[in-house]
């Protein structure tokens, strides 16, 4: 097969092609110099694309070229720059992230392929004149790790020749942008891999066996997952939806979860699509064989179009599916039984990513970075992304400085824990950071409580686990922004920070209550009035008794703290107890106290300091 000579460096092609639609420059090149009778790398050199080098193109072109390619291949070529540009990877870099990510000197290995990926009855082409005879576009989202289907023509991608089994070892071409590119081959749609890569003149041994419809009827069907899971990654591409509806690093990512815990995650996996993530598994340990789940390679793509499908499409319906908390901390659990931190490989790449991530797979994975990242990040990076994970769009002031029952038993059933007291003061602590940031000892104060820097190893201590307390927390926290209807329990503790049961309504109190079953007048002191101010105190604040303010104690100075308090406390643990009796009555009369306060500090009214007996008299009587 004869070749013309290289066209003069800069000068005009006597005959230029415009590109077909979501063609990359791989076809471009292939076409547009088949046309011209010219090798690809005469073409390349013509239109600046490669130097004087006999075998080789530099594959990085197709991520962008330089001003100087730039402007030379349009003169060459004669096509417009948003044309040019539009034949490479660069348009996508904010679609993308490894595009960005590779732009900006910091290469991804979720940018290219091995081996390319095809569709057969593309490159066939259709029935006009010029795709006869050149053939049709190589799609430029073929080159992504990401492809693995193609829509148009409802099949999986190829990324083999029928003569796979006589080619040489691919990867010594894989950087070049072109394989075989001082060639000459009958058709662009013809297989250009070498069958002997040690021979002398590997041009003379290509494969060129037609890529076209015919030779792949046994090429596999996609379901309607995987093509849909496609469509979005396309419609991604092309900026046809955001980030937030589909996010190619949440895919990513979750892929990798998948890979870390296979096995166990192979129930996720449609049954005829199981092969394919055990190959890409199993290709994995033969390439990393020393322990590669903690190691980066969980988080390498998949090197053939249907292991690419079973993967991604899976993680796609995980990630849609209205159980994916629960899934992905199965897996994770999976995955990394011990959750030992310098085990946890994935949640340092979900670290590295969490910029290009969305919102709600930062919501997802929280409880596993809550668990990893509060020790050994020390930089002011890591901690600005620690922060930027932990983002809730409900106040603060919500939280209750004891966790209400009903949230506890709803979602921390299922965490074993020593001293329930402890577990419920620190889940509100939680909450208050994810609601506002900071450090857990801001947190507590702001929530009005004391707290010990010593606070995380006794958490230690009472829970058997640490990540399903995490994990209840962001829970709660996911329920809390979906609800309308959360009572500022700050206010209501501003509002009663030093408040006490004024001595007209203890006096109406005490006309009110009836002698005990036994026959005996019971104690109605000042400590007895402090507990009962406490026990309206923590249902109005929902707090912890021992911080209920004791405004009362400056009337028994005489007394010491611990006897006041041991007297106090007393009191109120027999009226939080008792169902019947002196303490049982005294408990309904509360109750219409308690109301009428909550009622008033939540519409904004004054609490009174006196002649509050008057509006219990009135609820009693309306209710």
């Amino acid at each position: 097969m004869s070749r013309r000579s290289t066209p003069p460096r800069g000068s005009r092609l006597p005959r230029s092609l415009v590109p077909l639609a979501g063609e990359s420059l791989v076809g471009y090149v292939l076409r547009s110099a088949h046309r011209l009778d010219l090798t690809p790398l005469q073409f390349c050199q013509a239109s600046g694309l490669a130097a004087n080098r006999p075998d080789f193109v530099n594959g990085r072109k197709l991520l962008q070229l330089s001003d100087a390619e730039l402007e030379r291949f349009m003169t060459v070529t004669q096509l417009n720059e948003s044309e040019v540009e539009n034949l490479t990877l660069s348009p996508w870099k904010d679609a993308y992230p490894s595009i960005g990510l590779s732009l900006a000197g910091r290469w991804d290995k979720w940018i290219f392929h091995i081996t390319p990926r095809f569709c057969p009855q593309c490159l066939t082409g259709n029935s006009t004149e010029m795709q006869r005879q050149l053939g049709g576009a190589r799609m430029k989202y073929w080159h992504l790790p990401v492809a693995f289907a193609c829509i148009e023509h409802n099949c999986i991608l190829s990324d083999q020749c029928p003569r796979e089994s006589f080619h040489a070892r691919r990867s010594a071409l894989s950087d070049s942008l072109i394989w075989n590119p001082n060639s000459l081959v009958a058709h662009p749609s013809q297989c250009r891999i070498s069958t002997d890569i040690s021979h002398r003149r590997s041009a003379d041994r290509l494969c060129r066996t037609y890529l076209k419809a015919a030779e792949y009827s046994h090429v596999d069907k996609p379901d309607a997952e995987i093509i849909n899971c496609q469509k979005r990654i396309l419609n991604v591409l092309h900026g046809n939806i955001t980030h937030e509806e589909f996010n190619i690093t949440d895919l990513r990512l979750t892929a990798a979860l998948i890979t870390a815990s296979w096995p166990k995650s192979s129930d996720f996996v449609k049954a005829n699509l199981r092969y394919a993530v055990d190959a890409h598994v199993e290709s994995l340990a033969l390439r990393y064989p020393k322990s590669y789940r903690k190691e980066s390679p969980i988080d390498s793509p998949p090197t053939t179009p249907i292991r690419s499908a079973a993967l991604l499409s899976t993680a796609d319906a995980i990630l849609n599916s209205t159980e994916v908390y629960d899934l992905v901390n199965f897996m994770f659990q999976a995955a990394y039984p011990d959750r030992e931190k310098n085990d946890a490989t994935w949640a340092h790449n979900v670290n590295l990513q969490s910029i290009t991530c969305s919102k709600k797979f930062k919501k997802i994975s929280a409880p596993i970075m809550e668990y990893f990242n509060t020790v050994g990040m020390t930089s002011t990076r890591d901690v600005r992304d620690r922060r930027r994970l932990h983002s809730y769009n409900f106040a603060p002031c919500s939280i209750p400085s004891f966790l209400e029952p009903g949230w506890w038993d709803k979602h921390f059933s299922s965490v074993p824990t020593r001293n329930l007291r402890t577990a419920r003061r620190l889940a509100a602590i939680k909450l208050v950071q994810l609601s506002m940031g900071g450090a857990q000892n801001e947190a507590a104060a702001y929530l009005d409580i004391p707290y010990k820097p010593a606070g995380r190893s006794q958490f230690r201590a009472w829970s058997e686990s640490e990540y399903i307390f995490a994990n209840s927390v962001r829970r709660l926290a996911l329920e809390l922004e979906e609800s309308s209807s959360l009572i500022d329990y700050r206010k209501r503790r501003i509002a009663l920070q030093d408040w006490a049961i004024d001595t007209d309504s203890w006096n109406y109190l005490l006309d009110s209550l009836s002698s005990s079953s036994s026959g005996q007048n019971p104690m109605l002191d000042n400590n007895k009035r402090q507990a009962v101010s406490m026990y309206i105190w923590t249902l109005v604040t929902n707090g912890e008794y021992i911080f209920a303010p004791a405004p009362l104690r400056a009337l028994q100075s005489e007394i010491p703290d611990k006897l006041f308090y041991n007297r106090v406390y007393d009191y109120y643990r027999r009226l939080i107890r008792s169902s019947g009796g002196h303490y049982g009555q005294l408990r309904i009369l509360l109750a219409p106290i308690t109301r009428t306060l909550a009622q008033l500090i939540d519409e904004g009214e004054q609490v009174p300091d006196a002649g509050l007996y008057r509006l219990i008299r009135t609820n009693v009587r309306d209710g």
